[in-house]
């Protein structure tokens, strides 16, 4: 994001441990998308009313507890005073992180020359770098359990280590194609290989 000139990102780092509220078991998904959901609500709501981008983060994850009190009952999560005790162990995980940590996130972005909000006239600008030509669509199947395979895949193309080619190796049905598509996919999106991305099926050739 930085090489895309993208000065203020925020990612949602939610714990992975299978005891917790709102890890990655299925189950718990709505309750992690409804913390989502309501996070940006807030969080669009302070910066079109001129508040700087550091500031509205944390007011809207002070706004999420509300959100997450609506779908837990369990005891010692909140405090008497109804306060989520954030130190509780089922509740690991950082949650909304603002990037570059480091970064200059005092700026009110749609904040006028007067101090009152406004939304500014014009028209979007794409700033980014140009993507490469590519022929692949991002999978629809979802990919679980092969996280590490797709970043070694990426390390390995990125560092040039692989030589000529890079192969992988599978019994037929384990998911080789959607763990290519990802990858070809990510590399696409993240604008790394300028001449493009393409994925032939080479099935038919002996």
């Amino acid at each position: 994001f930085i090489e895309m000139k993208v000065p203020h990102v925020v990612a949602f780092d939610y714990p992975k441990h299978p005891n917790t509220l709102y890890g990655s078991h299925t189950n718990d998904m709505p309750i992690a998308f409804d913390f989502i959901s309501a996070f940006c609500v807030h969080f669009y709501k302070h910066l079109i009313e001129g508040v700087q981008v550091r500031r509205a983060v944390q007011f809207a994850k002070e706004a999420m507890a509300d959100s997450l009190r609506m779908h837990v009952s369990a005891p010692g999560i909140f405090d008497q005073n109804g306060k989520l005790q954030v130190d509780d162990p089922r509740l690991r995980g950082e949650g909304p992180v603002l990037f570059p940590r480091d970064g200059n996130h005092e700026k009110a972005l749609f904040l006028n020359s007067f101090g009152t909000s406004q939304l500014m006239d014009g028209a979007l600008q794409e700033v980014s770098p140009l993507r490469g030509p590519f022929n692949v669509e991002k999978p629809y199947v979802p990919v679980t359990g092969r996280s590490h395979d797709i970043y070694e895949l990426i390390r390995f193309l990125m560092a040039r280590e692989c030589g000529e080619a890079v192969n992988l190796f599978g019994s037929s049905g384990v998911g080789k194609t959607v763990v290519l598509k990802e990858v070809a996919y990510f590399l696409h999106t993240r604008r790394l290989f300028y001449d493009g991305v393409y994925y032939f099926s080479l099935k038919e050739i002996n």
